[in-house]
């Protein structure tokens, strides 16, 4: 068969992409970056109509659980992440990279419910999706930025600690002397 008569290809699309389920379309419209990959994972999640939860593994969401909750709009789940890694790190991390997918699966689809319920248009509703989901450089930048501020302010904190120890005997070294 020739790479034009391929059933999964949308010639129409100036930009070829495999042609998907509307359930598919509105969820590579919710994840944005990496979507095809995603589907993949999402698609083993789903069987028989029903949601399956399957060990999968997730390298960001291992070595940067919090930041990667936080570029992916997981944001309830951010705040778990970072309270539970305070208690529970490392495991926590082996924790949210096994389970980290099908979290996502499970938020993806959450929005595309809501966004179906909102009698919008189809285009209207692929919008609404890109809005609520894809990623967030601001936020995982912001949160980057954060996170090396209270890195800097420790070091900074040690290491004029003593310094500022020293002077503050030796003031009162001066203060006895007069």
């Amino acid at each position: 068969m020739s790479h034009q008569d391929d059933p999964h290809i949308d010639f129409h699309n100036p930009e070829p992409e495999v042609v998907l389920p509307d359930r598919d379309r509105f969820l590579k419209r919710f994840v944005g970056e990496n979507a095809l990959d995603y589907l993949e994972k999402f698609r083993r999640f789903r069987r028989a109509g029903r949601n399956h939860f399957l060990i999968t593994w997730h390298w960001p969401a291992f070595l940067f659980p919090f930041l990667w909750s936080l570029y992916r709009k997981l944001w309830g789940w951010s705040i778990v992440i970072f309270l539970v890694g305070i208690v529970l790190w490392p495991f926590s991390n082996l924790v949210w990279a096994i389970s980290a997918n099908y979290l996502y699966f499970l938020r993806a689809q959450r929005a595309v419910r809501r966004a179906k319920r909102k009698d919008l248009d189809e285009e209207e509703t692929l919008q609404w999706l890109v809005k609520r989901g894809g990623v967030s450089n601001e936020a995982l930048m912001l949160a980057i930025l954060i996170v090396l501020l209270l890195f800097t302010g420790a070091y900074w904190k040690l290491k004029l600690t003593p310094v500022f120890t020293e002077l503050s005997d030796n003031l009162e070294q001066i203060e006895k002397v007069q």
